[in-house]
């Protein structure tokens, strides 16, 4: 995935960027508890709430749920760590070896219903997932805990599970000054949906698909803001070589999603970034692919070029910047003009060109064939670098000029220069 480009030989100034892939590591996130978390009362093949929030969280943010166990319809990541039955007690035992094996960034926890059916005391309960805590952060103190309260009941230990949600919030917050952790409130989510108890449960403890719809917007809710957005567009490498003053960019790309294409900005000293041109993209592709772009640097100095990558759908990602800097030129010339001949009827005219090793006043002239000046195209200073100056084959009046020779004067300290150039109707 990594290529490098070849440099191109002959070049005054070459700068690189290395290979730095815009796509980062995907975030890897367990799904952690007991049935709830596996998908007791989902219709299909125990999707959980895990369908649901891996369909909204893939579709911005590059994500890989882990875990020892993998349940679901095949249609999504079934990795998971929910096992139908366990108490917090049992979690505690077996959490450790489930971090090594997986690696997880992000831990989801909603643990406690079976420890409530089973009439445990809150404090003894709040002592294991205290416990499943110090595990995850002993293994890893820059990992991210969701931690939920249990979602309702429909039976008669209602007032246990508050108690118990209670102490899970007070938990998180006497944990919050050191570690990662988050509060997900999926009790409350729930409780606030008038019906609740027939609208979003399949039984007493267990959500129905709706229910499970809804805690995978919850969590989703809790989760964003500590992810980064996917970039469209594995950017591998992009460098600029120089030629004169000429910037030859390159850049490739090892995949690319609903790519529209490149903006190429340009920014000069102190001034603004301003889009100086537009590479179209390959749109969807997990080949790799090179581009290019070819800029003239008309001063001499510094200049900074960053892309732009733009999806289909507007949304957009710059790359880093590179730099260049241009040499002035090192004495006064005048280059060959274009198109020659050029035709002024129908045409733009034809571009005069001429460079300046530092600011100096110039004198620009055009001259017929008898010696005779019919048109004074500059007579100012000029500053360092190229310049062009397009003629369009008429007098300093708007006369146009007969078809025929012409010769461009410049004169600037002391250089005189003259090219012939052809007028055509």
């Amino acid at each position: 995935m990594k290529s490098k480009f070849a440099f191109l030989t002959g070049f005054a100034a070459i700068l690189l960027m290395n290979a730095s892939p815009l796509l980062s590591q995907p975030t890897r996130i367990m799904p952690l508890g007991n049935s709830i978390t596996s998908g007791v009362g989902s219709t299909g093949n125990a999707l959980s709430y895990r369908k649901d929030l891996w369909n909204m969280l893939s579709a911005s943010f590059s994500v890989d749920f882990v875990g020892t166990l993998q349940d679901g319809d095949g249609t999504f990541d079934e990795d998971h760590e929910g096992h139908p039955g366990w108490k917090a007690s049992e979690v505690r035992q077996s959490v450790a070896g489930w971090l090594q094996q997986t690696q997880p960034d992000f831990v989801l926890l909603h643990i406690g219903t079976n420890d409530v059916s089973d009439r445990r005391a809150t404090a003894d309960i709040i002592a294991d997932i205290d416990a499943i805590l110090t595990e995850i952060y002993t293994f890893n103190p820059q990992a991210r805990v969701f931690l939920c309260s249990i979602v309702p009941r429909t039976d008669d230990l209602d007032d246990e599970t508050q108690a118990l949600n209670q102490e899970i919030q007070n938990l998180v917050a006497a944990r919050a000054g050191s570690f990662r952790i988050h509060f997900v409130d999926q009790y409350n989510a729930f409780v606030n949906v008038p019906g609740w108890q027939t609208s979003l449960m399949a039984d007493e403890i267990h959500p129905n698909d709706t229910g499970y719809q809804l805690m995978a917007e919850t969590f989703y809710s809790a989760i964003i803001p500590y992810l980064s957005p996917v970039t469209p567009v594995e950017l591998v490498a992009f460098r600029a070589q120089v030629e004169g003053n000429r910037v030859h960019l390159f850049w490739s790309t090892a995949s690319e999603t609903n790519n529209l294409g490149f903006a190429v900005e340009h920014r000069f000293g102190d001034g603004d970034f301003e889009e100086i041109g537009f590479v179209p993209g390959n749109g969807t592709t997990t080949t790799p692919h090179e581009y290019s772009f070819t800029h003239v640097a008309r001063q001499p100095g510094m200049h900074e070029y960053r892309l732009r990558q733009v999806d289909t759908d507007g949304g957009f990602e710059y790359s880093r910047v590179v730099q260049v800097t241009i040499a002035p030129p090192s004495t006064i010339a005048l280059l060959p003009a274009y198109p020659n001949p050029f035709r002024a009827t129908g045409g733009s005219g034809t571009r005069i060109r001429l460079e300046l090793p530092e600011t100096m006043p110039v004198r620009v002239t055009v001259y017929d064939i008898r010696g005779r000046q019919v048109a004074r195209l500059a007579e100012r200073p000029l500053r360092a670098g190229l310049h062009e100056i397009t003629w369009d084959g008429r007098t300093a009046g708007g006369r146009r000029l007969p078809a025929g020779s012409y010769f461009i004067r410049l004169e600037a300290r002391g250089v005189h220069a003259v090219q012939r150039i052809q007028l055509i109707r």
